[in-house]
């Protein structure tokens, strides 16, 4: 690409790698996202506990990575822009970018963000998915403690007066709930 390629000073091509190795980077932290994800769920019909606790740690770790990747995403996409005398105060989109850009790499960084965004929906339809069945779980347990709390019509006596009465004493679960 020669510098006067579309006005874009020959350093931008650099900077045009560099966000396609970030895109790259943030296609494998989401991947990795949802097969932690996919543990996670795993792990939650295994009514496994430690396994979930070590998945959602897992799952905030790559979460970590993904914000540290999408920041430096962010500044090199800024930085492009800036080099392309894009308008101070304007949303960098790679849309936007690779419209002002040689077609060789307005291709690679399309085709890098629709990857992206392919794996990133995955993700949240995942996420989607540990949401219901968190619900799910949690409506189970209401209803289990519900019964538990409720009064037991089966340990009734006959007084010394030969009338029905409960036995004395507190109910050991109106103290969970």
């Amino acid at each position: 690409m020669t510098a006067t390629a579309k006005n874009i000073p020959m350093p931008a091509s650099q900077s045009v790698d560099a966000l396609v190795r970030l895109l790259d980077q943030l296609i494998a932290r989401h991947e990795t996202l949802h097969t932690v994800i996919a543990d996670k769920l795993e792990a939650m019909r295994r009514s496994n506990v430690p396994a979930m606790l070590e998945a959602s740690a897992r799952e905030a770790a790559v979460a970590d990575e993904i914000l540290k990747l999408d920041q430096q995403r962010a500044t090199v996409a800024t930085d492009l822009a800036t080099r392309m005398q894009w308008p101070a105060n304007v949303t960098v989109r790679v849309r936007a970018l690779a419209a002002r850009l040689e077609p060789a790499e307005a291709k690679k960084l399309i085709d890098r963000a629709d990857v992206l965004r392919e794996k990133m929906l995955a993700v949240a339809r995942a996420n989607r998915v540990v949401e219901l069945v968190c619900k799910q779980m949690l409506q189970h347990m209401k209803a289990v403690f519900t019964d538990l709390v409720q009064p037991d019509d089966s340990n009734k006596t006959y007084s010394a007066g030969g009338g029905v009465e409960r036995p004395a004493g507190p109910q050991v679960f109106n103290t969970v709930v």
